[in-house]
């Protein structure tokens, strides 16, 4: 089985991702360099897929352009799962975002990377790492996050707020819970940057949660408040969940009038109260 067959396979896969993931080597690489139309044409179909899920429009955020093959790359990457796949997905060099451009090939690499996420943790750095579009809606890299150099994606996803569809996608991807901490740690300090000057998307975004995912939610809520008031030591982890929450508990604070303005918001009233008790609100 060729590298590029392996990368066919996991294409077809990736549109739902039922069953494990198929697997394959990587014998005549070079072939994922110039891959043939059939290949290209699984790319394209796989994005589109992802694309409608998300809510990213046609043609995705407004980009007309064609995806790179960065996709082909990760695909085949994702069904070799060896030593040499990391090496590999690390030839994928990320996609250049400038204006309207990139997105569609940012967009594709985020259809096999959302799965290798899930499904293939081992690879999931190397992933992020080519991937833009998957460092904002999911978060950066571990190594990024904890040397705070994740500067590029927030102007990312400032950009991704000012393109066709993306507010609507950010709003869905993060209103619901995520079981990674590092992810919600991501979020936190975006909405955080946003309080300000995109308030009433961020208010959009929390009743979203509580429509969509409120009981999910809540269950997730209590559990991060208990942990966090029982332990001297608070648990990065229950910090991590209750920090998704410090923007609008911020706003509760100094704008109360607005969430007033939308008492769906009301069902998070017991999250933003802990949140004050705990002492979890920056002054300033």
């Amino acid at each position: 089985m060729t590298a590029e067959a392996t990368a066919r396979a996991v294409l077809r896969w990736a549109i739902r991702a039922e069953g494990p993931i198929p697997s394959g080597d990587l014998t005549a690489p070079g072939d994922l360099a110039t891959p043939t139309e059939q290949t290209r044409r699984g790319l394209a179909v796989l994005a589109a897929a992802c694309a409608a899920r998300l809510g990213a429009g046609s043609p995705p955020f407004g980009d007309d352009t064609p995806a790179d093959t960065g996709g082909v790359l990760l695909a085949a990457a994702l069904g070799a799962r060896a030593e040499a796949a990391t090496r590999l997905a690390g030839l994928a060099e990320p996609p250049p975002i400038t204006g309207q451009a990139g997105w569609s090939a940012a967009l594709a690499r985020h259809a096999v990377t959302e799965r290798a996420l899930v499904q293939a943790a081992p690879l999931a750095e190397s992933f992020l790492a080519v991937s833009p579009l998957s460092r904002v809606l999911h978060r950066p890299t571990r190594e990024a996050l904890a040397a705070q150099s994740h500067e590029t994606e927030m102007a990312l996803a400032g950009q991704l707020l000012d393109r066709p569809g993306g507010e609507r996608v950010l709003r869905h991807t993060w209103a619901a819970p995520s079981s990674d901490p590092d992810a919600l740690r991501w979020r936190g300090l975006v909405l955080d940057r946003l309080v300000t000057n995109r308030t009433g998307w961020l208010l959009d975004l929390y009743v979203l949660a509580r429509l969509r995912h409120g009981s999910a939610w809540d269950r997730r809520n209590r559990t991060a408040i208990r942990e966090a008031s029982r332990m001297r030591a608070r648990p990065p982890d229950a910090l991590a969940v209750l920090g998704f929450w410090v923007p609008l508990a911020r706003l509760d604070c100094d704008q109360p009038d607005l969430l007033r303005s939308r008492p769906l918001l009301d069902g998070h009233r017991p999250v933003l109260d802990a949140i004050l008790r705990l002492g979890l609100l920056p002054r300033g």
